[in-house]
């Protein structure tokens, strides 16, 4: 079964996000199309593997959670569901997961309350093109366009990775917060004076996404603020 309004949800949502996220960070989205229209060799094949591996993971994202999908049923949607039956966020003490920090949860419980599972997996797919594209984005600043691209291939490719895109967990949307912290703490590092704060601000917000995703991204929060810290001195 095709899961139609799953998918026009996720896209609407999806092009109002691209459509903010251009306008906070002054992306020049029709420019960089045009770069795309432009690569030639192994670039675009690199671009061409990317765009293959979004799509099958994306095909695999709609299918409804399964056995496969343990933490999903057991805890990632299970406890979002249970929020949503009672009409708020209660303790689930018969969870101790439900005490884990909770930031994808609560996409997964928007995806619940608008349409279903399906839809709240979405939430966890789109985490894999976004990584990939922070890290050609990464390589392009300070390296080199097809360093960027090997790096989202290489990563694109990671079994788990491409696994866990297609479930209602949050390890790659963790991956995306903390890559997205440390484009931004790079930005803080080498940009321009009067634009400086704005990313260290931003660096700080994607860590506690990560943090709220899980309790690993204290030690990217602190290794982050150490080194802006040294930098200051």
């Amino acid at each position: 079964m095709f899961y139609f309004a799953d998918v026009a949800i996720f896209f609407a949502i999806l092009f109002g996000c691209v459509g903010a996220a251009s306008l906070i960070f002054k992306i020049r989205i029709r420019a960089d199309f045009q770069k795309l229209r432009n690569l030639r060799g192994l670039n675009l094949a690199l671009v061409v593997y990317l765009v293959g591996v979004w799509l099958m993971t994306f095909l695999l994202t709609l299918a409804p959670p399964n056995g496969a999908d343990y933490d999903s049923l057991t805890y990632h949607l299970a406890a979002p569901a249970q929020y949503l039956r009672h009409g708020k966020i209660l303790e689930l003490p018969y969870d101790h997961h439900a005490y884990f920090p909770f930031v994808m949860e609560m996409l997964y419980l928007l995806g619940l309350a608008l349409q279903g599972p399906v839809l709240a997996k979405l939430f966890h797919w789109i985490m894999l093109p976004l990584c990939c594209i922070t890290l050609v984005a990464m390589g392009r600043r300070h390296v080199s366009i097809r360093a960027g691209l090997w790096a989202a291939a290489l990563f694109a490719s990671i079994p788990l990775v491409q696994i866990e895109a297609t479930t209602a967990y949050v390890d790659v949307g963790f991956s995306a917060f903390v890559l997205l912290a440390f484009l931004c703490f790079s930005h803080w590092l080498d940009g321009e004076e009067k634009s400086r704060g704005w990313w260290l601000a931003w660096c700080g917000v994607f860590c506690g996404l990560a943090m709220g995703t899980k309790y690993f991204g204290v030690l990217f929060w602190g290794f982050l603020g150490i080194a802006a810290l040294v930098v200051m001195a």
